[in-house]
């Protein structure tokens, strides 16, 4: 191979690398209108309606997940632990979106393999539905997991792209309390 051709490869390589990253790194940058957020509604497993007014009072941690999603399996364990650790200081909204995107024929099955997971790992913290996924797009969700931290004003004040540690979930709240 020339040396010309290997410099437009090695150009046409770095490009390739440098645009794939910079994408990575604008799905981490929050979204800038983004408060207020907008208003949505979210199902509990009994069937009530929560909206983002019946957040108000309260700093909230809104967590968007589904079970086929390995990155949320990692992280679920630790928003658990999270729920456990803070109690009342803090709600923790595990909101299950794009459920029936995959492994689903219908919301009844998406339910079922969503309560299966629940209950195979034995989670107990509160668990929302968004079905029509107003939630996802109020968070501007790119993608699951997607983490938004709100305080007790309704601002959201931090909004986090992939999983998050238990410590890196604890500086987060601390900045919302």
């Amino acid at each position: 191979m020339n040396k010309t051709k290997k410099i437009a490869l090695a150009v046409a390589a770095f490009s390739l690398i440098f645009l794939t990253g910079c994408a990575q790194l604008r799905a981490m940058i929050p979204p800038r209108d983004l408060n207020p957020l907008p208003n949505f509604a979210v199902t509990t497993l009994d069937e009530q309606v929560v909206t983002r007014d019946d957040l108000l009072g309260t700093p909230t941690v809104l967590f968007f997940w589904n079970s086929w999603c390995p990155h949320c399996n990692d992280m679920m364990p630790n928003v658990q632990a999270i729920y456990e650790e803070f109690g009342d200081q803090v709600r923790i909204m595990a909101i299950n979106a794009r459920e029936e995107q995959r492994n689903a024929d219908s919301p009844e099955e998406a339910l079922h393999n969503a309560l299966t997971y629940l209950q195979h790992n034995g989670f107990t913290l509160p668990i929302y539905f968004d079905w029509d996924l107003q939630a996802y797009h109020a968070a501007q969700a790119p993608a699951v997991p997607t983490t938004v931290f709100i305080d007790a004003t309704g601002y959201a004040a931090r909004w986090r792209l992939g999983a998050r540690t238990q410590n890196q979930l604890r500086r987060d709240i601390q900045e919302i309390l």
